[in-house]
């Protein structure tokens, strides 16, 4: 979001420097039914997320805000194919509580009715 204030993150509550564009990181649990993405709501979808982390360092989604909280050296650039990312997707899609509709079925039931 250029032109946009950073975000202080922690920060803004300890006052500490050091914290500084730092954030909770939530659980992966219905991250499908979570969006939008980041603290502040810049990605709508779980495919952009994945594209932010895969092409971090190549400048595309420009500066960090805090450039100090981001590891370069180790993340970021993932060379990921197209396939990859849309595997990665739809694991991610995975990770989702059962929806409350199905009615549950003991596993012997469900391996002689498929």
């Amino acid at each position: 979001m250029q032109g946009a204030k950073p975000d202080a993150g922690l920060a803004a509550i300890t006052g500490d420097p050091k914290d500084q564009g730092q954030f909770r990181t939530p659980t992966l649990r219905n991250s499908e039914k979570t969006a939008p993405y980041f603290h502040d709501g810049r990605f709508r979808t779980l495919r952009e997320v994945v594209d932010f982390y895969a092409d971090r360092p190549t400048g595309k989604f420009g500066p960090a805000a805090f450039p100090g909280t981001v590891e370069t050296r180790r993340t970021g650039n993932l060379k990921m194919t197209e396939a990859e990312r849309e595997a990665l997707v739809a694991f991610l899609k995975t990770l989702d509580d059962l929806p409350a509709s199905l009615p549950a079925q003991p596993l012997e039931d469900a391996r002689q009715n498929p």
